[in-house]
């Protein structure tokens, strides 16, 4: 597959290379991308992405609807995708295909801490932990959350326990958003 650039963008990526910019589109951009849309966005690139970003997703994630929506065929989006870029791999098919395999890759368990704020799957805002049930089970409840205090089970101090909680599997948990994201999820 070959980028056939405009005279105008070789030279521009040329002078990049010698002035020894990198890649904005580096696989592990794509890569975190490709998980941020599987697990916000229903598989399907953000359309606050750049154009590019959202072609590489969708090529990632082979989301032809995604492809279609945007009015690109699978070739064109490789090419615009390719010809972004200041140096483009030798083997874009291959490129591709390391960032599919990168994102097939068993992810480690989350476990979050008590106190640790956390997005549950499905489900907007943010929530925070409040306590384990068992091993695989925590108590969320929403920032604002009315605290209420309770006996101890044990016959101990009081404790501060939410108004309204709600028992999850931490399978569906995942560390929150960072501070100050931008409307794709990600801080720039």
């Amino acid at each position: 597959m070959t980028t056939d650039q405009p005279q105008w963008a070789q030279a521009l990526n040329d002078l990049h290379r010698r002035e020894g910019r990198t890649d904005p589109l580096t696989p592990d951009d794509v890569l975190r991308r490709c998980l941020w849309a599987r697990q916000h966005n229903e598989g399907h690139p953000s359309g606050a992405w750049s154009t590019g970003e959202q072609l590489a997703v969708a090529i990632v994630l082979e989301d032809r609807a995604h492809l279609d929506a945007m009015d690109y065929t699978v070739e064109q989006a490789h090419q615009r995708v390719l010809g972004g870029m200041v140096s483009p791999p030798a083997d874009p098919v291959a490129w591709f295909e390391s960032i599919r395999v990168r994102l097939a890759l068993p992810v480690a368990p989350f476990y979050p801490a008590d106190g640790e704020t956390v997005t549950w799957q499905g489900r907007d805002g943010v929530w925070i932990v409040h306590e384990y049930e068992d091993d695989e089970h925590v108590w969320l409840h929403r920032p604002n959350a009315r605290m209420m205090p309770i006996l101890s089970n044990l016959g101990g101090p009081w404790q501060q326990v939410p108004e309204n909680r709600e028992l999850v599997h931490v399978a569906q948990l995942s560390a929150a958003t960072p501070v100050n994201p931008g409307k794709d999820g990600f801080t720039r």
